[in-house]
């Protein structure tokens, strides 16, 4: 006779709430606990995390590509007011550093 716990969990298991309790109490037990027929079933873990890493890079990525879009057209709109060729005066080359930068 299973616990009430047990049975519970028989009932509320994800696969069985989906699409109702269409295997066996011995079937359901024997996959929690890995034994029978269900013994070499692979650990999903080490493929979770890969795809894990895969799913973050991609994240990040994509945030890299629009951060450069929204520098470009910071660039475009920056660059009517603070011509580039400035740059390649007299008067700021003369200029401390710190104000270079700033």
């Amino acid at each position: 006779m299973p616990s009430f716990y047990d049975y519970l969990g028989y009932l509320y298991y994800c696969g069985g709430t989906i699409a109702g309790p269409f295997y066996e109490y011995k079937d359901y037990i024997d996959f929690m606990h890995r034994e029978g027929h269900y013994s070499k079933i692979p650990s999903t873990i080490v493929a979770t995390l890969e795809r894990l890493a895969v799913a973050i890079c991609k994240i990040i990525l994509f945030y890299y590509k629009c951060a450069n879009i929204v520098f470009i057209g910071v660039v475009g709109v920056v660059s009517d007011y603070f011509p580039f060729f400035f740059v390649t005066t007299d008067e700021f080359a003369a200029m401390s550093y710190g104000k270079k930068v700033n």
